[in-house]
């Protein structure tokens, strides 16, 4: 007869059997997470899997309270007689002992037979409570023994149930990261991606569901081993000019693209727009991520309005044209009408002479208001004419050196006169270094008599000042009167044509609101820039800056 002591063997076999069997639950929570993205179903398998493994009859998952008032209540059942936990509900304030043990995340098996009621949940003659997410006490496993069997919780499968559940956890947490993930991914239109270049070509790792919608062609169509992406070029330039942008995005740089494709629902095309982002993994590998939108309603809005614009610029081109033929044809006559004005005082003038005979004062009167008002109407037209020809870029301009002190004195002489005869100082201040520009003398004086007319038309008392300094590289011409000036509303147009602050009738002070205009047009064609600065009821200053030779 041979004794043997085999004692250390079975406990051997025993763990052995035992780790299998968590190794076997371990196996099926990862089949149970990747089965089903719900989390609700998750639990229910994992109440299943803990349940059968540690030998229970029965398993709810207690789901976290809602605030701190609430109790932890059921949220998953599994088990013949799992429906009696429905009503069961727990908060560790009512379970003094159990509380602590709670805190510090380990295992709690209750005798459910004890004699102290605190420590009974049911009527099961074990139960056992497995937090989970300890820290934030994120909820509980319950298994229960109903009848027989071995206990729930033994020292010998105490750690490999601790195991278990850092593994529900892991997944648990992983389940809803990846919910939150597809939630927030749902809620964008655009499509994401990643792919990385093998031989200088795309492989894609991911693409999102809003892909199918975009480009008509299902996610799985872009993955390996298809490969949908070049087929998706409109045209021979597309396929260039997304062959730039993946040789930028290689290089290592940000790259965002807009172009056509051919969209296989219905067909026809759209307009997508792709904006990706390059970097470099831990192993050196080149990954892009980006986006891709759909922008075909963009593109037609943008179509649109290209359309209207080129449309208002044909109709400016053909109002300034307009204006340009009308004044010319205007000219015309006008010059007849002053032209006969001046012959006709000569002859009256001669018949005075030859007869000796008195006419009456009212026929001068009538040649002079004649003549007068062809003048004004002559200079408005050539006005209307030059600011048609700047606008339309015809205008012809010769450059030559100018000494702009003497510009402007010979300009301020046009306005001494009558400045002198309403009783307002005149105030001139030249840059001692006489600086020069280069610009067309006709022209800038043309601009510098707009800006004096306007002073002395708009000037009932005080002072009209011009100076002239030379900064830097740049002369500044300034007008500065104590007139009416005008609103800051108004200001800001002020360089529009044919626009006035006052557009009444029988407005106070005459004008077409030309002159500002043109004189605008007139400083922007010789390279300079013109400002204006005024206050209601104390007077306007206007700037010219022009560069320096």
């Amino acid at each position: 007869v041979l004794f043997q002591d085999v004692t250390e063997e079975r406990a051997r076999r025993s763990e052995k059997r035992l780790r299998e069997r968590f190794m076997r639950a371990e196996s099926a929570l990862r089949e149970a997470v990747f089965e089903d993205a719900d989390e609700g179903t998750f639990w229910r398998e994992a109440a299943r899997i803990f349940a059968q493994t540690l030998g229970g009859q029965r398993a709810a998952v207690l789901s976290p309270p809602v605030t701190q008032d609430t109790p932890f209540t059921v949220g998953a059942l599994w088990g013949e007689t799992a429906s009696d936990l429905k009503g069961l509900s727990f908060e560790p304030s009512d379970h003094p002992p159990l509380a602590r043990l709670v805190q510090r995340g380990a295992p709690v098996l209750l005798p459910g037979l004890a004699d102290d009621p605190s420590f009974r949940l049911s009527d099961a003659r074990e139960t056992l409570l497995l937090p989970f997410f300890d820290t934030a006490l994120d909820g509980f496993l319950l298994i229960e023994r109903t009848h027989g069997g071995d206990p729930l919780l033994t020292s010998v499968n105490e750690t490999f149930v601790l195991g278990l559940v850092r593994l529900f956890e892991t997944l648990l947490a992983w389940l809803r990261s990846t919910n939150r993930y597809r939630l927030t991914v749902s809620t964008i239109q655009d499509a994401l991606f990643n792919f990385v270049f093998d031989d200088g070509a795309r492989h894609y790792l991911f693409v999102t569901p809003q892909v199918g919608a975009i480009t008509g062609h299902e996610p799985t169509e872009f993955l390996p081993p298809n490969d949908i992406w070049p087929a998706l070029a409109a045209d021979a330039n597309v396929q260039e000019m997304l062959a730039e942008h993946d040789a930028r995005l290689r290089s290592g740089r940000e790259s965002s693209v807009s172009f056509r494709i051919r969209h296989s629902a219905g067909g026809g095309y759209r307009w997508i727009r792709e904006s990706a982002v390059p970097h470099r993994d831990a192993t050196g590998t080149l990954s892009v991520v980006g986006t891709l939108a759909d922008v075909t309603e963009q593109k037609r809005a943008e179509a649109v309005l290209l359309q209207a614009k080129q449309d208002a610029e044909a109709q400016s081109r053909d109002k300034t044209a307009f204006i340009a033929t009308l004044s010319h044809e205007v000219r015309t006559p006008l010059g007849t009408i002053s032209g006969f004005s001046e012959l006709l005082e000569s002859e009256l003038d001669d018949f005075r002479t030859q007869t000796g005979a008195e006419l009456p004062p009212q026929i001068d009167e009538f040649i002079d208001t004649i003549r007068s008002k062809t003048h004004q109407i002559l200079s408005l037209v050539n006005d209307i004419f030059d600011l048609a020809n700047l606008e339309t870029g015809s205008a012809e301009l010769v450059r030559a050196p100018l000494n702009i002190n003497d510009a402007v004195t010979e300009s301020v002489g046009f306005i001494a006169e009558r400045l002198s005869s309403a009783g307002i100082a005149l105030y001139l201040d030249l840059d001692p270094s006489d600086p020069e520009v280069l610009v067309d003398a006709n022209r800038l004086k043309q601009a510098l008599d707009q800006l004096l007319s306007n002073a002395a038309k708009f000037t009932t008392a005080g002072y009209v000042r011009v100076s002239t300094r030379l900064e830097a590289n740049r002369v500044r011409v300034e007008v500065e009167d104590t007139g009416i000036g005008m609103d800051a509303a108004y200001t800001d147009k002020l360089f529009t044509p044919f626009l006035q602050e006052d557009r009444r009738l029988n407005r106070d002070y005459e004008g077409t609101g030309v002159g500002l205009a043109l004189a605008h047009r007139i400083i922007t064609a010789l390279g300079g820039e013109i400002t204006a600065e005024s206050e209601k009821g104390h007077g306007s200053t206007f700037r010219i800056l022009l560069p320096a030779l």
